[in-house]
């Protein structure tokens, strides 16, 4: 009597041990991988670390246009309205499409364009309106990257 039931205990184990499995590997494949894509925001934090240093009045214009060819290796439809104030503001569009300043000013893409020193610069485009901060001795920027099916927008 002994030997049949250590027999079927053993059966026992084995299924349970193979319920178990099943259970396991049942929950690991059915869990959804979520992937974090932060290029967006590491290209705009990266923008806002090298311009200050990269880019002079005179350069600001050509850094931009530098930047986002670079960055649209990583987002093709990554874009930069920058604001950079030394004295002047200076106004780069390089969002991919014509934006709206103030109210006053069309600015084409891949574009500059001076102005008197004010505390900040009202951007339309999108069917939306964006507020930049300007700051003395410093960029500013709103990041925009849009496709059909995402968009994001930072302003720094």
């Amino acid at each position: 009597m002994k030997n049949i039931f250590y027999a079927k205990k053993g059966q026992l184990f084995f299924f349970a041990a193979v319920v178990l499995l099943a259970i396991a590997f049942g929950s690991i494949q059915s869990q959804k991988k979520v992937v974090v894509d932060s290029t967006f925001t590491d290209l705009a934090a990266n923008y806002m670390l090298e311009s200050p240093i990269s880019a002079n009045q005179n350069s600001f214009a050509d850094f931009s246009s530098a930047f986002i060819l670079f960055a649209r290796t990583k987002d093709p439809q990554f874009g930069i309205v920058g604001v950079h104030t030394e004295g002047i503001v200076t106004v780069y569009n390089g969002v991919g499409q014509s934006i709206i300043i103030n109210n006053a000013y069309t600015l084409a893409d891949n574009r500059s364009l001076t102005l008197n020193l004010t505390n900040s610069i009202d951007v339309f485009f999108e069917d939306r309106s964006f507020t930049i901060p300007v700051r003395n001795r410093t960029v500013s920027a709103l990041f925009a990257s849009i496709s059909e099916d995402t968009t994001r927008f930072i302003v720094r």
